[in-house]
């Protein structure tokens, strides 16, 4: 004897005096609560590539002190000679980087802060340096 057996077959539609709402309304009412809330974000840093860092040869570091010499001798005498290099950016979340070129007009070389120092501004560390064209 199942003292609610005469409502198990009625057919109920909800409240009465209320509207349905949608499904995407009442799906909204939970995103807040979202279980993996910057999963998709931690998914993109995953797949984005880096490149490592090269490991120069000496005759490589050889030819970049060389061509240091000469560029801290043109500073010193006045000159701003257009030089183009390439070098490491390390990466700031994860292991490795990326290589950059960059071209512009020499103004300084500071040799306490191991720096490039351009005229526009831009600063490249000596020691990222891979390439002096």
């Amino acid at each position: 004897m199942n003292p609610y057996k005469d409502i198990l077959d009625t057919k109920w539609d909800g409240v009465r005096q209320h509207a349905r709402q949608g499904a995407d309304v009442r799906a909204a009412q939970f995103s807040p609560f979202a279980a993996l809330t910057g999963y998709s974000e931690e998914i993109r840093e995953t797949e984005r590539l880096t490149e490592q860092k090269e490991i120069l040869s000496d005759e490589v570091k050889q030819e970049l002190d060389l061509k240091l010499a000469e560029l801290r001798e043109q500073v010193r005498a006045g000159e701003r000679p257009a030089v183009t290099v390439r070098y490491f950016i390390p990466d700031e979340r994860k292991s490795g980087g990326r290589y950059e070129e960059y071209t512009g007009t020499l103004k300084k070389i500071d040799e306490v802060a191991e720096i490039l120092i351009f005229s526009d501004e831009k600063i490249v560390k000596i020691c990222e340096i891979s390439r002096i064209l």
